[in-house]
């Protein structure tokens, strides 16, 4: 955040720093505040394979965490790449375009779910 009084010039945009992703939702954590503004136009954010613009964005009140709501559920073992484009810091930085591949996944039985690793130097 930039301040009148300081010599501190923020010129780098916001990058999506964690993902979750849900049947029917994502959710990304940005590396700092984000616009409000930006966040809530819908066309702002898509997904392939049809599942298409949000149908509703919430953030949070430290405008860094952004859960994205669809009205078509994702597939179960299907690639997708999600599209953001032209998200604002508070300052007006904002990349072009932001993509992120992953696969939406439904764990089965007797899959082997990994949710933590300890390493032991």
């Amino acid at each position: 955040m930039n301040s009148v009084d300081s010599n501190f010039v923020d010129n780098i945009a916001p990058v999506v720093i964690s993902y979750a992703v849900f049947a029917d939702s994502i959710q990304l954590i940005f590396s700092e505040p984000v616009d409000s503004i930006t966040v809530k136009q819908l066309t702002n954010f898509s997904v392939n394979n049809s599942i298409g613009n949000p149908v509703e964005v919430r953030i949070s009140n430290e405008l860094k965490i952004v859960d994205l709501f669809f009205a078509n559920s994702l597939q179960d073992e299907t690639d997708y790449m999600l599209s953001i484009q032209n998200i604002a810091d508070e300052c007006g930085n904002a990349e072009e375009l932001i993509e992120i591949d992953f696969v939406f996944y439904i764990p089965k039985k007797y899959d082997i779910v990994v949710t933590e690793i300890m390493a032991d130097p």
